[in-house]
């Protein structure tokens, strides 16, 4: 099943809040993305690549209607919502210092 995985960065330093866009998650590599560094981790998008979710690109082009709703996921998952705290300042007031 996709999830969309909600990222919201905040700098300690200054209080600077960043929300991300959201990011389509596989949900066998939720665990395998954890192992990255804070930083690295969320500039990493991981499209699903089921194609028995609706919203894969691997989906067909030809499955849809009552059948493709009998096989296949038609919705995602809960998303995850992320918020690290980074110590240092957000990109424009590293820049203004």
């Amino acid at each position: 099943m996709c999830y969309l995985r909600q990222v919201c960065y905040v700098y300690e330093s200054c209080g600077h809040v960043y929300p991300m866009p959201d990011q389509e998650v596989l949900a066998s590599l939720l665990a395998f993305n954890c192992k990255y560094t804070k930083l690295r981790a969320f500039f990493v998008q991981i499209a699903c690549d089921s194609p028995r979710c609706r919203f894969s690109p691997m989906h067909s082009k030809s499955c849809h209607g009552a059948s493709c709703k009998q096989t296949c996921k038609q919705y995602r998952g809960h998303p995850q919502q992320y918020s690290p705290q980074i110590a240092g300042f957000c990109p424009g007031c590293a820049k203004s210092r």
